[in-house]
């Protein structure tokens, strides 16, 4: 005749009450302090007033994909933008009108760039976006969208006829095989000179790296039939202002 089986008290999980309280409390515990960390480490990637990411996280990303130009022999495009005359914002209007620029700055330029890319508050007024594996000609097209959609974006329209005008400049570099041992700050470091070669030029501009323009002193309207040129290659009956956000 077999013994009949004693049934253990159970807690709510199933397990008896002693052996939940040695492994599911501690499991229970793991898990919640593994969401609290993760919850920590998005918080301080994110830029708090923008809501975009900051600038810690633009160095884990772009030094990741560096390592990816060097392994696929691929360009990668950094954007560096800086609201013109800033400043004179806050000192016209006060900080307050000032941090919603930069919010609604942010989402013009969030909206202006493709899927693929990424865009980051760097610092004060000054933003930058990364462009996985794209080509110089590629990533001047994203400059110049995210150039011409600040220009004609309203800032904190407070009425029809009331709102801020801005403008901004950009400096557009690409990493490339050859130029990716230089690492991180070398290849920031190129695309902000170009951002403060736009600024001397005259603002609301973009200046980008290359051959033909390295060189020498190349007026707006150069500029303008270059980019008309870049435009037409691919939209021979579109001019650049019409482009897609979501092109590319």
């Amino acid at each position: 005749m077999s013994m009949p089986i004693r049934r253990m008290p159970r807690c709510r999980s199933g397990l008896s009450k002693r052996v939940a309280k040695r492994y599911c409390v501690p499991v229970e515990e793991a898990f919640r302090l593994k969401y609290q960390n993760k919850r920590l480490r998005d918080i301080s990637y994110v830029d708090s007033m923008t809501e975009i990411p900051n600038f810690r996280a633009l160095t884990e990303f772009l030094i990741a994909q560096i390592n990816k130009t060097i392994r696929t022999a691929i360009p990668t495009a950094i954007i560096m933008i800086d609201i013109d005359d800033f400043k004179k914002i806050n000192d016209s209007y006060g900080h307050l009108v000032g941090d919603i620029v930069l919010k609604e700055i942010a989402k013009v330029i969030k909206n202006s760039i493709r899927a693929s890319d990424q865009v980051f508050r760097y610092g004060g007024e000054e933003f930058a976006v990364v462009l996985p594996q794209t080509q110089l000609d590629e990533a001047i097209k994203v400059a110049e969208r995210i150039r011409r959609n600040i220009e004609l974006h309203h800032c904190c329209k407070f009425n029809e006829n009331n709102h801020i005008l801005v403008t901004a400049s950009l400096g557009v570099s690409t990493i490339t095989p050859s130029s990716s041992h230089l690492g991180f700050n070398a290849a920031i470091d190129s695309a902000d000179k170009l951002l403060m070669e736009a600024k001397r030029s005259g603002k609301n501009t973009v200046m980008w790296e290359s051959k033909a323009v390295k060189e020498a002193e190349v007026s707006k309207e150069e500029r303008k039939i270059i980019l008309e040129a870049l435009f037409s290659k691919d939209h021979p009956h579109t001019e650049p202002e019409e482009a897609s956000a979501n092109d590319g």
